[in-house]
């Protein structure tokens, strides 16, 4: 419960530092679908915040909810993402975190790479990464909110 308690307060001060004082930041609501190596599908729900710190790159957060199909897990990931606009509307990103799982291991490790395309307030691209014990590889979708 202890550990519920730090990852709820440290996404939220990351919210905070993320959110400039300007009101720049870009907020996304996502959608993803993956295949998880070892664990079958991996479906997640999640919300993203992004802020500029230089003229063409962004750092932000990824946070929300994710179900495994494969072995009925149930969590919450927790991403830093940092993201750079290639082209106009060519995006490539990187993101790394952990992802609290309520069943089995608490805490898994997350790092992935992903790369997509951005029209209007619409998203669509794909990630490949590692989600703690294989691989992961899926397709994203998400709205300017």
């Amino acid at each position: 419960m202890r550990g519920v308690k730090l990852a709820g307060l440290l996404g939220l001060v990351s919210l905070v530092l993320l959110v400039p004082r300007d009101g720049a930041a870009a907020v996304r609501l996502g959608t993803g679908a993956s295949y998880w190596l070892e664990h079958g599908g991996l479906f997640n729900l999640d919300l993203q915040v992004n802020t500029p710190i230089a003229k063409r790159l962004f750092v932000g957060g990824r946070f929300g909810a994710f179900l495994s199909t494969g072995s009925e897990r149930v969590g919450i990931p927790l991403d830093l993402t940092l993201t750079v606009p290639i082209g106009g509307r060519v995006y490539l990103e990187g993101l790394a975190g952990p992802w609290l799982s309520f069943e089995g291991d608490f805490i898994r490790a997350h790092g992935a790479i992903g790369f997509g395309l951005r029209s209007g307030s619409l998203s669509f691209g794909v990630e490949a990464g590692w989600l703690s014990p294989s691989g992961v590889i899926g397709a994203r979708l998400s709205w300017r909110v």
